[in-house]
């Protein structure tokens, strides 16, 4: 019967701590994001977005080698923020907003496979990596397409 009880607060001990350490490396990672300096990646991509939403046409009006579908979700910004220099913090909070929804994502997967301590271990490590940290926070397809392939997966798993 003790056992069982001090398992259940350490369990909870746990989960809280892992929460907070998640919290606290997002706030980081905002922060950097926000502060970072822009890498010429992330004005091309704008630019080409700019391009479509001028109505240029990628492959055929202007050089562009990934699928399109990033430069239609930075159009919106555009509409939002004109031709303001603002867009370039606006770009920065979608793709941290892209990597939340990766790490909810992950998340979901993982909980769905094993348990919440897992699932909360692995979007703390993915949040922590330091090496993939300036990618996640660039204006990049990368992240959206991190997200396609965990909605793959999460879906598999489900199906």
């Amino acid at each position: 019967m003790r056992n069982k009880k001090l398992e259940e607060i350490l369990s909870k001990g746990l989960l809280v701590t892992e929460s907070i350490l998640l919290i606290i490396f997002l706030l980081w990672r905002f922060q950097y994001g926000m502060n970072r300096y822009f890498d010429i990646d992330e004005f091309a991509h704008l630019h080409w977005s700019h391009n479509v939403l001028v109505g240029l046409r990628p492959y055929t009006d202007f050089f562009y080698f990934l699928p399109p579908l990033y430069l239609y979700l930075l159009i919106p910004l555009f509409w939002i923020t004109g031709k303001s220099v603002v867009i370039l913090l606006l770009s920065r909070g979608l793709s941290f907003g892209i990597f939340l929804l990766v790490l909810g994502t992950l998340f979901i997967l993982v909980k769905k496979i094993r348990n919440v301590q897992v699932a909360l271990l692995s979007i703390l490590i993915l949040a922590f990596l330091p090496i993939p940290s300036d990618k996640w926070i660039e204006v990049r397809p990368d992240g959206v397409a991190m997200l396609f392939s965990l909605l793959g997966m999460l879906f598999l798993v489900k199906g």
